[in-house]
């Protein structure tokens, strides 16, 4: 299992995972939300070990995606201060460029609706 960087934009993630969702799903990928970085420290108010702020405004989403056929893999979106980075962890290396083959088709579905 090992983890690539495939794509890095200059929006936040905020913008770009609701959009990166809907445009996986239209193309047959169920998606599930796994994890959200801002959402699991909210509670704890802490600042940014990263930027040294007060708060932190770095935010990681994990969603897990599944194709037709029960295969996985998680899409990583971490970013700040607008800009994002997507990455893919896959399980199964042999689907690896399906699988980001979709994820850049996705993303360029999503960001055409934004625009």
């Amino acid at each position: 299992m090992g983890v690539e960087r495939i794509l890095s934009l200059d929006e936040s993630v905020e913008e770009i995972i609701p959009g990166l969702m809907v445009s996986l799903a239209e193309i047959g990928l169920s998606v599930k939300r796994s994890f959200d970085l801002q959402s699991a420290c909210a509670p704890h108010n802490s600042s940014c070990p990263h930027h040294g702020t007060v708060s932190c405004s770095c935010q990681l989403i994990v969603l897990m995606v599944y194709d037709w056929e029960g295969k996985q893999f998680g899409l990583i979106a971490h970013g700040s201060d607008g800009r994002s980075d997507l990455s893919i962890c896959l399980e199964d290396q042999d689907s690896g460029k399906l699988f980001i083959d979709a994820i850049l088709y996705a993303a360029a579905l999503a960001r055409a609706s934004r625009t």
